[in-house]
């Protein structure tokens, strides 16, 4: 291992003893805390507003405490399963009630074993349902509160490299190859585990895929992180912006007049095409970037909500930007900059017509 590695790995475990032993009482989370898209509260609040006779709540996710209050502040619960399912999100927003500066830290040890005696069918990562092997061994979040104005979040995970990661070149020939070749070596052994120096495999020290910093009131707020993002009610992902992608890195700014209205407006970054296969060394060009702003209406009595998208995925080979695009009110499909972009926008309606119904419509216009 290199000095310069050495060093780093050092410089990370001396800042979790110093997290460890000045931030051992930890405190609820504030309003400006960012909630994972993988948590239940999203699937408790969909069933207390179809239970409740409301259309679906907030499609912009994932939500702060702030914007998961003023929600949960719509409904009365008349059914005690409605009931129920006020009072669990209402215990969570008592927990995690905080308007103090504070922080909080979290360490967690996650093993994965798999013992199987078929390696010539089960020979790659693509053919398993369980990707647990190529989970992280150790994950540790760091929290940092403010007041009801600021939040932030790091974490980090030390275990094997994603199978789904390695890193792809291409050889002289035109071909194609994987860098990484161990990640899938885990999969194909009879025995295997996500524990290093146990199997085989590069080691990676990451992000988690739930690391912010958050900032404003129950009103207004930006957001700058890492984590998955959702628009729509769709189960099986949307039509602009799906749960599928394990996390995006992002920018995001959000209104709300907190009764009938709902603006946001995210900047998601990916790699420009041309970057994918390469040498460590190669550097690195171009621009790709997702843009979106989403508009929400609640009307009737909260029991219909009219959505507008409008997005476009802009690329630049050689590095430079057109800044318009970040206007926040701008209708991007008016720049009419083919070259560098690919617009789309959608629509979606939903209406529950009685308690324990909802009807949910959605539409994209290329």
């Amino acid at each position: 291992m290199a000095a310069s590695t050495r060093r780093i790995y050092k410089a990370i475990i001396a800042f979790v003893l110093f997290i460890s032993i000045f931030m051992a009482k930890a405190y609820g989370m504030n309003d400006m805390n960012i909630i994972p898209l993988l948590s239940p509260i999203y699937g408790y609040m969909d069933d207390l507003y179809t239970l409740e006779g409301h259309a679906a709540p907030q499609g912009a996710r994932p939500w702060t405490n702030a914007d998961l209050k003023q929600q949960l502040d719509r409904i009365t619960p008349t059914s005690e399963a409605a009931r129920n399912l006020y009072k669990e999100i209402e215990s969570f927003l008592s927990d995690n009630d905080n308007d103090r500066i504070s922080g909080s830290w979290n360490i967690s040890i996650e093993p994965a074993m798999a013992v199987h005696s078929n390696d010539s069918k089960f020979d790659e990562s693509s053919k398993w349902v369980s990707q647990a092997l190529n989970n992280k061994l150790i994950k540790g979040e760091v929290g940092f509160y403010a007041k009801n104005y600021f939040a932030g979040k790091f974490g980090l995970s030390v275990g094997f490299r994603d199978s789904a990661n390695a890193r792809g070149y291409q050889a002289e020939d035109g071909s194609y190859y994987f860098q990484d070749s161990a990640a899938e070596d885990r999969f194909r052994s009879i025995f295997s585990t996500n524990i290093p120096f146990i199997s085989a495999g590069g080691i990676d020290t990451d992000v988690t895929d739930n690391s912010f910093i958050s900032l404003g009131t129950p009103y207004i707020s930006i957001a700058l992180g890492r984590g998955a993002v959702s628009w729509g009610n769709g189960a099986m992902g949307n039509l602009i912006l799906g749960n599928t992608l394990p996390y995006h890195d992002y920018v995001s700014i959000s209104a709300s007049n907190n009764t009938w209205f709902d603006y946001t407006m995210l900047i998601s970054f990916f790699t420009h095409p041309q970057n994918y296969y390469q040498n460590f060394t190669d550097e690195i060009h171009g621009i790709q970037l997702f843009i979106g702003h989403r508009f929400e209406f609640r009307m009737f009595s909260d029991k219909l909500r009219f959505t507008m998208n409008e997005a476009i995925m802009y690329h630049s080979p050689d590095n430079t930007i057109d800044f318009r695009i970040f206007n926040p009110l701008l209708i991007l499909h008016g720049l009419f900059i083919p070259a560098n972009a690919n617009s789309l926008a959608s629509f979606e309606l939903e209406y529950s017509p009685i308690k324990q119904l909802q009807l949910y419509l959605s539409m994209a216009l290329d």
